[in-house]
């Protein structure tokens, strides 16, 4: 009998919005070992982007690659003066000082290699680059992000209007 704690085995169905508001860095790992699994065995790659694609109603029914972009920076000071620091009324308000923009750089890569929509929208039919001129929850701190995440907007327009 071995000493050596089993190995963790994580599924599709590991990875949620919530684990990203949460433990992001959690995520980050699953979605890696999910990656891992694609490249090495016989995991469908169209349940990981049905995955990355749903929309949960606790997240403004956005999808993941949307998620990652509502946590990039800290929320903003009316939004904490008005819910608290720590709030479970809305998507990221677990998360107030919200993720760090290379390390959400990286990870919107990855969830958009692995078939997430960049262009989809949330609840309010607004998209990831109309999110930004408007609302209560938005953050700052992300400029790197947000000029980041517009060019690859635009970028994956492009692609798809000339496909």
């Amino acid at each position: 009998m071995s000493d050596l704690p089993s190995p963790t085995i994580y599924t599709i169905e590991s990875l949620s919005v919530e684990l990203l508001e949460t433990s992001p860095t959690k995520y980050i790992d699953i979605l890696d070992t999910l990656i891992s699994y694609k490249e090495n065995s016989d995991i469908s790659c169209n349940l990981l982007k049905d995955k990355l694609n749903e929309k949960p109603h606790r997240s403004w029914s956005s999808n993941h690659a949307f998620c990652v972009v509502l946590l990039v920076g800290k929320m903003n000071k009316g939004a904490i003066d008005r819910f608290g620091e720590y709030n479970d009324n809305y998507y990221g308000g677990n998360l107030p000082n919200g993720l760090d923009e290379d390390l959400a750089i990286s990870l919107l890569d990855k969830i958009i290699e692995c078939g997430g929509n960049i262009l989809d929208k949330n609840y309010y039919q607004e998209n990831i680059i109309e999110l930004y001129n408007k609302g209560m929850f938005y953050r700052t701190n992300n400029e790197k992000f947000i000029e980041y995440v517009k060019r690859l907007y635009e970028n994956e327009m492009h692609r798809h209007y000339y496909m």
